[in-house]
Formats: structure tokens, C-alpha cells, sequence
């Protein structure tokens, strides 16, 4: 018996066997959900199940050939006391039902896939055109619990992809050039700082800080003005003291070296390639050691 788990990258997933001494096949797509290795592993069971519910002239020896070398490995290195996934317990209940009440012995072997065995080529055709077909899932796919696991994350990321875009159609956009993407790992993780280095860092993702612009917004600035650039009359927000106002253009230029991008460009441009650690400390000293009003 040849056995094989195909799976598209639609989606699109089944398992199937091929019986050698009559050239009879028989295979069901499965859940979406299923991984490849899962797949292989529901062919196997499947292919077992199918002996167990045909008993008349069953042989002696039942020989079970797969090109899943992981699939034989698991069932290989289980140990008593292990608790197996459902799919692996199903599959070594069949072989001792199949020793113990019919007298069959049962021997799993490792074929190499694609090497132009006749057979495996052959459930290997088999078990795609299945997947690929309009035929119904097989609800009894014995999913396992990481593969869901793995789908929903997938469903619950691109929901909250589609959710950032749509709110920041409106507002957010300094945030959302910067984090484009809201399911990266926090810039924060694996840091060991003091709250202030916190504070300043999130005030820069954010946009949002206690600047003059800020403050005349709350009430407790008479205008919005940068206190360095009265003169000029510049709005003393987060992108003008970072980027632009003058008192601070020598430190400036010197960050923008360290940080190596051109003056033309802006502080934000260069978080966009990455919240290094490294260049979010060269940023925060920036802004402590000339006393920014963020």
C-alpha cells in the first residue's frame, strides 16, 4: 500500500492510498487547515482504516509505504507514557487491531518521493487531483490542535492588518509610516531601560508628545509655536524638533551621521528600515541630551 498527503498553497489539501496487488485507490480531501506532515499522517490512518473495515482475505503482512520521513520518525520515537496526538493514536490502535484480532502484521516503510517509483508516482497523481477537485471535505479529518492553532493565528493577523489600514485612513499616518505592519514584534522586547527611555521612544512612534504644539493645544501654551523659533513662527511639534528646528542643528547632523542617512531625509524615513535597538538609544540620547519637549 503506497500513501501520500498533498497540500496547495490555496489551500487545497488531501490524503489518499493506493493499494499495489489491484490497483485500487481510495482518498477524501481534508480540512485546509491540515499541515502536509498531518496529511501524510491521515493517508496512513485512512489506509489502516480501510483494511480494518474490509477483513475478508486480509494477508499476513501488511506493508505501508510513505515518502514522510517525519510522519515514520514521530511513530518511531514514541515511548510508553507518551500522550501522542489523536491522529498517531488512531494509527497505532490500528496496527495492534489489526495484529491482535486478524493476525495481520504491519510495517510502515520510508520510500524516497520523486525518484521516479512507479507507485509513489502514481498516489502521488492520485492524491492531487483529489485535492484539487470539488469534492466535499471529509469533516473526520482529525486536525490536529497545532495546525489550528497555527490557522486562526493567520485569521487574527490579517484581521488586525486590515483593521490598522482602515483606521489609519484618517489619522494615524505618522504612526503608520513608521509601523506599517502592527503584528511585528514590539520594538520593546528584550530591552532593559529606564520608564523615561519608554515614554520618549513611544511619544516618537506615535507622533504624540508634550511639545509646545501640545501644550497650546491642552491650553497651557498661549501659541504652538517652537520656543527656539519665535521669529519663524514654526509649530513645535514632534517632526519639527526632531527634523527641522534649527537650535539643534549641529547635534542633528551628527545623529543623522550615526544613523547614516542624508539630511534630506528624516528621522522617521530611517525607522522605517527597522526599530533597531541600537538606533532608537542613538535617538533617545538625541532628544535627552538637548533637552527636546517631548
Amino acid at each position: 500500500m503506497y500513501t501520500d498527503g498533498s497540500k496547495f498553497q490555496n489551500g487545497d489539501t488531501a490524503s489518499a492510498h493506493l493499494k499495489v496487488s489491484d490497483h485500487s485507490s481510495s482518498g477524501c480531501k481534508i480540512h485546509p487547515a491540515n499541515s502536509i506532515y498531518q496529511a501524510e499522517l491521515i493517508a496512513i490512518s485512512n489506509c489502516l482504516s480501510k483494511q480494518i473495515n474490509t477483513p475478508t482475505n486480509l494477508p499476513t503482512g501488511l506493508l505501508i509505504l510513505t515518502d514522510s520521513k517525519a510522519a515514520l520518525e514521530q511513530l518511531t520515537n514514541l515511548k510508553v507514557g507518551d500522550n501522542p496526538p489523536h491522529i498517531l493514536q488512531k494509527i497505532i490502535n490500528s496496527i495492534e487491531h489489526l495484529r491482535n484480532e486478524t493476525g495481520t502484521s504491519t510495517v510502515l516503510q520510508w520510500v524516497p518521493g520523486h525518484s521516479y517509483i512507479h507507485y509513489n508516482e502514481e498516489i502521488d497523481r492520485i492524491v492531487k487531483s483529489i485535492a484539487t477537485s470539488n469534492n466535499t471535505i471529509q469533516k473526520a479529518g482529525y486536525t490536529s490542535y497545532p495546525d489550528f492553532v497555527k490557522v486562526l493565528k493567520k485569521r487574527r493577523d490579517d484581521h488586525w492588518r486590515e483593521t490598522h489600514e482602515e483606521r489609519t485612513l484618517i489619522h494615524g499616518h505618522w504612526t503608520k509610516s513608521i509601523l506599517s505592519d502592527p503584528t511585528r514584534t514590539p520594538w520593546y522586547k528584550g530591552t532593559h531601560e529606564k520608564q523615561q527611555y519608554y515614554t520618549t521612544i513611544n511619544r516618537i512612534l506615535s507622533g504624540h508628545g508634550n511639545t509646545p504644539a501640545f501644550k497650546h493645544l491642552m491650553g497651557h501654551k498661549e501659541d504652538p509655536f517652537c520656543d527656539d523659533c519665535q521669529d519663524d513662527q514654526e509649530t513645535g511639534s514632534i517632526n519639527h524638533l526632531l527634523n527641522n528646528c534649527n537650535n539643534y542643528h549641529a547635534a542633528r547632523r551628527v545623529l543623522y551621521d550615526d544613523l547614516q542617512i542624508p539630511l534630506s531625509n528624516n528621522i522617521q524615513d530611517r525607522l522605517q528600515r527597522g526599530l533597531d535597538p541600537d538606533i532608537l538609544t542613538k535617538i533617545y540620547h538625541f532628544v535627552r541630551n538637548n533637552n527636546l519637549q517631548l
